[in-house]
C-alpha cells in the first residue's frame, strides 16, 4: 500500500499539468504498445520531410502542398496520434481512481493500512 499512499495532492498540488505528464510519461515509457506507436510516428517523419515541418507550417499559418502519398502518412499520424492519446487517457483515468482511493481512504472511509 505504500505506492498507493504517494497522492498528487498530497505532494504535487502547485504542479498538476506538470505531474499528470511526468506520470503519463514514466508510466508509459517501456510500454511496448505505447513505444511501438511512437515509432510508427517517427519513421513515418522520418520518410516524409515535409510532414515534418507540419507543426511549423500551421503554427506560422502557412499552406503546405502534400502529395497523395503524403496526405495518406499525414492521416496515419493522426491517427497514430489519437491511439497515443487513448492510452495517455487511460492512465490517467487510473490515477483518478488512484487518487480517489487514497481520497476515501484518508476520509476514512476504506479500511487501508499505512505502511
Amino acid at each position: 500500500m505504500k505506492q498507493l499512499q504517494e497522492s498528487f495532492f498530497n505532494k504535487y498540488s502547485d504542479d498538476f499539468l506538470g505531474f499528470i505528464q511526468d506520470y503519463t510519461k514514466n508510466k508509459l515509457e517501456n510500454r511496448e504498445d505505447y513505444k511501438s506507436v511512437k515509432e510508427k510516428l517517427k519513421k513515418i517523419k522520418e520518410n516524409n520531410p515535409k510532414l515534418r515541418l507540419l507543426d511549423d507550417t500551421i503554427e506560422d499559418n502557412e499552406t503546405l502542398e502534400l502529395s497523395y502519398l503524403e496526405k495518406n502518412n499525414l492521416i496515419k499520424m493522426m491517427m497514430l496520434d489519437d491511439e497515443l492519446q487513448e492510452i495517455e487517457k487511460k492512465e490517467i483515468f487510473k490515477l483518478g481512481f488512484k487518487e480517489a482511493l487514497i481520497f476515501f481512504n484518508e476520509m476514512g472511509l476504506l479500511n487501508f493500512k499505512k505502511e
